[in-house]
């Protein structure tokens, strides 16, 4: 059964030329993977990392934005089922450190910023990592997760900061860091978030405490 879901996964990456004369069989491959949940078969199999890790390179890899749109459909309609993995995935790149798991790796935060654009819910697993990472001993891994939560707080559309308080509170913390690009980093973001979220005024100014 994984065999045959690798296959189809490998597949998808004929959506790479629209100007194929197969693009077409693989444009309704996907679209039927994503109305039918196909991949929620998955989940039985004893390791369905790999499926699903394949799954992903191959989906994030494609710029053709009508079958990234479809890929985005496949996800929402599988946050419950495909969430834990994506959280085991995660959970071996920034706790375990495991670089080795893919080649995905290098590129950790960036996948973590596209997921939370498609949909917060696929990451709610994954924040209690990064707010262990916010505590780091390593200022520049620091300075890594405060750009990235910068920009998951601030964007127009986020509620991240009233959902996760625990998280909001760790990285409002780093406007001390003893790491000065992290300051530095911080002060920043508070003057777009501001633009964006004027509800959190408080906070930043610090008149909460």
């Amino acid at each position: 059964m994984q065999d045959i879901f690798l296959f189809i996964t490998r597949q998808l990456k004929g959506l790479e030329d629209t100007k194929s004369p197969q693009f077409n069989r693989y444009f309704y491959l996907l679209e039927n993977l994503a109305w039918v949940k196909s991949y929620n078969i998955c989940f039985e199999l004893e390791d369905c990392n790999e499926i699903f890790i394949q799954l992903f390179k191959t989906l994030f890899s494609n710029l053709n934005k009508q079958a990234f749109d479809l890929a985005k459909v496949l996800l929402k309609r599988t946050v419950q089922t495909i969430e834990p993995c994506i959280a085991n995935f995660f959970n071996q790149v920034l706790v375990l450190g495991k670089s080795s798991v893919s080649d995905l790796s290098e590129h950790v935060f960036d996948l973590i910023q596209e997921l939370f654009a498609i949909d917060p819910n696929l990451l709610v697993s994954v924040m209690p990592q990064l707010e262990f990472k916010l505590k780091s001993n390593d200022g520049e891994e620091r300075l890594a997760v405060v750009k990235l939560l910068a920009k998951l707080f601030g964007s127009k559309d986020s509620d991240l900061a009233n959902q996760n308080r625990p998280l909001w509170q760790c990285f409002l913390g780093r406007f001390n860091d003893i790491h000065v690009p992290v300051r530095l980093e911080s002060v920043k973001f508070a003057s777009h978030c501001l633009m964006n979220h004027p509800d959190l005024a408080k906070d930043l100014t610090g008149q909460d405490s």
